[in-house]
């Protein structure tokens, strides 16, 4: 492992907390790919807001599909 790699953990937390936080995979989503539980994935969630931060991002997505439509 070189000086910038990270631990096998730590670069999968990183990778899934990042889809959590722009509201771009769901818990279940995360779990599969990962190979965590979702429970696992769920507590990296709540350590920043993934729940708030994925319906903000539904929402943005919503409205701008309704512009798109009119």
């Amino acid at each position: 492992m070189g000086k910038t790699a990270l631990p096998d953990h730590d670069a999968v937390k990183l990778a899934a907390q990042s889809l959590l936080r722009n509201g771009l995979a769901t818990y279940a989503e995360i779990a599969a790919i990962s190979g965590r539980s979702r429970q696992v994935v769920r507590l990296w969630a709540t350590e920043l807001g993934a729940e708030t931060a994925r319906r903000k991002q539904l929402e943005k997505l919503w409205k701008r599909a309704l512009r798109h439509n009119e």
